[in-house]
């Protein structure tokens, strides 16, 4: 006896530290979501006339697990908190996870016939996830039976970057059920086993198994984390609730949400987001009646998953279908184009052309490339690589395109165009006028720079007057005229 009041005080103790962690963090959460896809199908007044579920007080040994009943009587002020929250805004919480149940309920029953399983299990899927089909938990599990990746590809579902079938609501229950069934025979068809290795891993219960033998349901219980000891008082309430209230002021809408959807067909794949705006539909609806379609796409050939659609707006699709693909077609070849110009670009080393300019410039006497680039802030390599050059080596009025930062684009404006050079040519002094000096040409010189030396003198300026070419060399002598 001093073993169930040690287990019994031990399970309250712990709603105590931790009972709103659990529906804070998944049951909150989960509500949330449902009542998202939910609210796309009925209006919020709707619950206007929804009578709220009284608490069940007394123990009841028909529930699912009786023993919790016993185990903490009245006092269970964790199953006061699910109520309070199932209670809230007029029990909207509790009627939207009872609606979506009850949609799916008889997928669930079927397959659960089908393969000799308890009914009992038709409720998991409201206690995991509100019974909605979208819901993806922050632990990685997905669906409306919260089913990590590693089941469901060991079941053969398909898991990808288009498609997750953990959200299809027909092949993720085939193969929760195939996995509760494994479960069931691991575990000689215990229930509150199967149910927690469902919830959590088979290694998990199996290691708390070990430690409790004979076993003993009620101290398996306590040795539990709050979590999971948690989410069995949640189910277990739900258990009531099936087996005691109906649903009928919820009944009513049930046959309007499957009424209200239409499977269609695409020869063709095609784009949540065109679908959306040919039919005037909000992409989140397509999204939360498919969630299977990961990829925000429609992919031909997915026979095991159906893609639905409105009603009233399947007609509209078939109707719409060549102009949507159309669009597409037109989308893809802009970005087919993009791709190319971003690809040449890119070879190229051309810059982003929404923060560069394009200049063109014209080589001049006494230019070099290292001097070019510094006047506009660039790279010898970035002119060399714009303009296909494989030397150092430029020419007089050779036309280089030079890509400048939009933001120096004020500063390349000061810089001297071949226009205004000829002027300054022209205003020069003539050989023979005014008084003139030597200077003799050091390593590293150019005709530029050596004109940048005297003012109001140019490179054609010099060349002129010395009768040469562009080509100098170190210690050449050269003749440099003052203005007049």
């Amino acid at each position: 006896m001093n073993k169930f009041l040690a287990a019994g005080f031990a399970f309250l103790f712990s709603l105590v530290l931790s009972g709103q962690g659990f529906i804070d963090d998944q049951l909150v959460p989960g509500i949330k979501a449902a009542e998202y896809v939910y609210d796309f199908y009925i209006p919020q007044n709707a619950y206007s006339d929804f009578n709220c579920p009284p608490k069940i007080s007394k123990p009841h040994a028909d529930t699912l697990f009786g023993f919790l009943d016993r185990l903490v009587g009245d006092n269970s002020e964790m199953e006061d908190k699910i109520l309070q929250t199932m209670m809230d805004n007029n029990c909207r919480p509790y009627y939207t996870c009872r609606a979506l149940n009850d949609l799916y309920l008889p997928n669930y029953l079927d397959a659960l016939e089908k393969r000799g399983l308890s009914e009992i299990y038709g409720i998991l899927p409201i206690a995991v996830s509100s019974s909605n089909p979208g819901y993806h938990y922050k632990n990685g599990k997905a669906g409306a039976w919260q089913l990590s990746y590693i089941v469901g590809r060991k079941f053969g579902l398909t898991i990808d970057n288009y498609i997750d079938e953990r959200f299809d609501i027909k092949q993720s229950t085939l193969t929760a059920v195939d996995y509760l069934k494994s479960l069931e025979n691991y575990f000689n068809g215990n229930n509150l086993l199967v149910i927690t290795a469902f919830y959590t891993a088979v290694p998990y219960v199996k290691k708390r198994v070990e430690r409790n033998q004979p076993f003993d349901p009620e101290l398996f219980f306590a040795k539990l984390d709050t979590e999971v000891q948690h989410f069995l008082v949640y189910l277990n309430a739900w258990d009531k609730w099936y087996r005691h209230f109906k649903s009928t002021n919820a009944q009513k809408h049930i046959q309007k949400i499957n009424q209200s959807l239409k499977e269609v067909v695409s020869k063709d794949t095609l784009k949540f987001e065109w679908i959306a705006s040919f039919l005037s539909l909000n992409v989140g609806l397509i999204e939360a009646i498919n969630p299977a379609y990961v990829g925000g796409v429609l992919y031909p050939g997915e026979q095991r998953v159906a893609f639905y659609l409105p009603q009233e707006k399947a007609k509209l699709f078939y109707e719409s279908y060549d102009e949507i693909l159309n669009v597409q077609i037109e989308e893809a070849k802009l970005k087919e184009q993009e791709m190319a110009e971003l690809e040449n670009r890119m070879k190229k080393g051309i810059p982003d052309p929404k923060t560069t300019k394009a200049i063109n410039y014209t080589v001049r006497s006494g230019d070099v490339l290292g001097i070019i680039a510094q006047r506009y802030g660039v790279r010898v390599s970035s002119i060399k690589q714009w303009n296909n050059l494989y030397s150092d080596r430029i020419n007089i009025g050779q036309e280089l395109v030079i890509y400048v930062s939009k933001s120096k684009t004020d500063q390349v404006k000061k810089y001297p165009v071949v226009e205004a050079e000829k002027e300054k040519v022209d205003a020069a002094p003539k050989p023979g006028k005014g008084s003139s000096q030597t200077y003799t040409v050091k390593t590293g010189d150019s005709l530029w720079l050596i004109a940048r030396k005297f003012p109001g003198v140019s490179a054609e300026n010099i060349m002129e007057w010395n009768g040469i070419s562009d080509k100098i060399s170190p210690g050449q002598k050269l003749k440099i005229y003052k203005p007049n």
